[in-house]
């Protein structure tokens, strides 16, 4: 936020549009930062891996030039909200960004956006770290007799020479495309935690080399302007900004936070309001995973879950013990008590004072072949493996 801000002050111009606004003929670009939360606290991003692995894709359908091409985040929650605007504003090397996202706020997880939902291609896309590297995934233009994989999977250095060329783990090789992102999830998270084949690794001769360092630059197929309308959730950076205004008002005037956010979005509701007193985090799997429990004013306590985003938030006690009083795809969100801002999974501490609130999802999240995808039951934080007896 800091580097848009002072990039805009230094008078860098960026282009936002709206879906309806976009040229026909033009192509956009879904991209966004993949990988722990966490480690953003140590390590900045840096926008010249999302440009990398932008540029990547865009050769990789036959050299769509960026100038013809806009940026649509892949979330719009958190930091990867700004991410896209802050590399135009640094680079001009795009026609603009699109006012949207494919998740209409932020999940764990590749699979869990709209593209899927909607049976589109995630392919071919690009993971680029910020020493350069870059993996890449595709299908096969044509595959072989005999041959399985439709996937290939190419490793570069940073240099560009190729390191590595052959089949990408496939089990998705025979599904459809709402399968296809689920596969490049599975497939491109090890590449943030090992620099080698990490199926190959066995538990007495691990990947010694490092990975992406928890954090890299993604980019998928870039999309037609029809997929994007039909597609893309639009409209959430400007219904971000209405968001954040409410909220620096109701601070301004000492006015209620929750009568903020229902001024901009009817259906918010207040779930939770007391003081942090457990954060358990885990970084596993290349997630930041855990939970917060909150010892609310009215004496109950209650829990928030999260894999990288805020997931549930449910009572600990009392006669409703266990009982949800909100869940994805709704919003999770929790915030400081005494200014209304947000505090992500990342950032919360023992002490705080916390508002915990629930946004409503977009209609898009909400239909059945949405919730095939996004809901609650797609999430291993929260519907954990049964013990082994």
């Amino acid at each position: 936020f800091l580097s848009l801000k002072r990039m805009v002050r230094e008078g860098n111009e960026i282009k936002v549009v709206s879906t309806e606004q976009l040229p026909a003929s033009s192509h956009v670009l879904p991209a966004a930062f993949m990988g722990v939360p966490t480690v953003t606290e140590e390590r900045v991003h840096v926008t010249g891996d999302l440009l990398r692995a932008g540029e990547k894709v865009l050769d990789m359908m036959g050299g769509i030039k960026p100038k013809e091409t806009y940026l649509l985040s892949a979330e719009i929650g958190g930091t990867n909200g700004l991410e896209l605007l802050v590399l135009q504003a640094q680079t001009g090397a795009f026609a603009g960004v699109v006012d949207g996202d494919l998740m209409g706020r932020a999940f764990p997880e590749l699979q869990m956006q709209t593209l899927t939902i909607n049976g589109l291609s995630v392919l071919p896309a690009a993971l680029s770290d910020a020493h350069g590297r870059v993996v890449s995934i595709a299908r096969r233009a044509e595959q072989a007799a005999g041959q399985e994989c439709p996937f290939e999977r190419s490793k570069m250095d940073a240099q560009g020479t190729e390191i590595e060329n052959g089949d990408a783990w496939c089990w998705a090789a025979k599904q459809p495309f709402a399968f296809e992102a689920k596969f490049l999830e599975e497939e491109l998270r090890p590449h943030l935690l090992f620099n080698t084949n990490p199926y190959s690794a066995t538990p007495d001769a691990p990947p010694t080399n490092p990975g992406m360092g928890m954090v890299a630059g993604l980019a998928f197929r870039a999309m037609t302007v029809p997929e994007v309308r039909q597609a893309a959730i639009p409209g959430t950076l400007s219904l971000g900004r209405a968001l954040g205004d409410a909220i620096l008002t109701a601070h301004k005037w000492q006015s209620p936070v929750l009568e903020a956010l229902q001024s901009v979005q009817a259906g918010a509701k207040l779930l939770a309001t007391g003081k942090v007193d457990v954060v358990d985090t885990n970084t596993a799997r290349g997630f930041a995973e855990g939970r917060a429990t909150i010892q609310a004013e009215d004496g109950s306590r209650v829990e928030v879950k999260y894999q990288n985003e805020y997931l549930r938030c449910s009572r600990l006690d009392g006669d409703a013990v266990g009982a949800t009083l909100g869940e994805v795809p709704a919003l999770i969100c929790v915030l400081d008590a005494e200014n209304g801002a947000p505090i992500a999974t990342e950032e919360i501490k023992y002490g705080l004072r916390v508002l915990v609130v629930s946004l409503p999802a977009d209609p898009r999240l909400l239909t059945e072949q949405a919730l095939a995808v996004v809901g609650p039951q797609n999430f291993v934080s929260l519907n954990p493996a049964p013990p082994v007896h």
